[in-house]
């Protein structure tokens, strides 16, 4: 499923997410990052994965979103992570969506694929 992926308002990337566990309502794939993110959203996620802390409040404040073609936001109620590490910089960047609600992405398959 082609996906568009915000921070806050800015458009930061796209992706092609597909099924991890639909019982926990996971979707992941590759995040394909426009510039906006290396500009606006790189820098917070290595920090939060050299940290790993698990403080969340940096990574919550970029308000990450998932947007569907027909316009509607994915909303994973277990949030969303990228994985981007500082020391495999030519490794590809993964996204993660915990907690998505499966019947509305049934929905969106059988009727917008």
């Amino acid at each position: 499923m082609q996906v568009e992926v915000f921070s806050n308002k800015k458009h930061i990337g796209t992706a092609d997410l597909q099924v991890g566990d639909e019982s926990m309502g996971h979707l992941y794939g590759e995040l394909i990052p426009l510039e906006s993110y290396y500009l606006l959203v790189q820098d917070t996620i290595r920090e939060f994965w050299e940290k790993g802390d698990g403080n969340y409040t940096k990574i919550n404040a970029l308000n990450l979103r998932i947007r569907l073609p027909s316009g509607y936001c994915i909303v994973g109620a277990g949030g969303i992570t990228i994985d981007d590490l500082e020391e495999l910089p030519n490794e590809s960047k993964r996204i993660d969506i915990a907690g998505v609600d499966f019947g509305l992405i049934r929905h969106y398959l059988e009727n917008y694929k």
